[in-house]
């Protein structure tokens, strides 16, 4: 049963992947200068009703509303991501705890889809907002 479940997984993050693809248009930017890090922050969410109604695929397929507060934790916005521009050609991804991915190739990001790959929820995040590609026709990371 649980073979079923991780493949039922993988077909909602690849569905969910496609519909978020819909919905999330880039503008081109400044070039951030190599090395330099960029941080963001956000507070936690509590919700009060509606769940996860407002998160992909519910919210773009059949909309959601919620109500939710944001909280600080210790006095700080505890949700955060950090990034910075690096010469190589490869895509470093370090998750809470330790953990450390390190794709030079695309088909090192061709399992975003199985949860229980290390770091897959980032890999999803760069498909998403089309800063990478795994079709075999996309260009390598050079």
């Amino acid at each position: 049963a649980a073979r079923h479940l991780e493949a039922a997984a993988r077909l909602m993050t690849s569905a969910a992947l496609k519909t978020a693809a819909d919905y999330i248009t880039l503008s081109q930017g400044s070039v951030a200068p190599l090395g330099e890090w960029m941080t963001v922050s956000a507070p936690a969410r509590i919700d009060l009703a509606g769940g996860w109604l407002d998160t992909p695929p519910i919210c773009y397929e059949a909309g959601g509303m919620v109500i939710n507060a944001a909280v600080l934790v210790d006095g700080k916005r505890p949700i955060g991501a950090r990034v910075r521009r690096i010469a190589e050609a490869k895509l470093v991804l370090s998750v809470e705890g330790g953990v450390t991915v390190t794709c030079s190739e695309l088909d090192q990001i061709r399992d975003h889809d199985n949860p229980a790959a290390p770091a897959a929820l980032l890999k999803s995040a760069f498909l998403a907002l089309n800063l990478l590609s795994v079709d075999p026709a996309a260009p390598p990371l050079s």
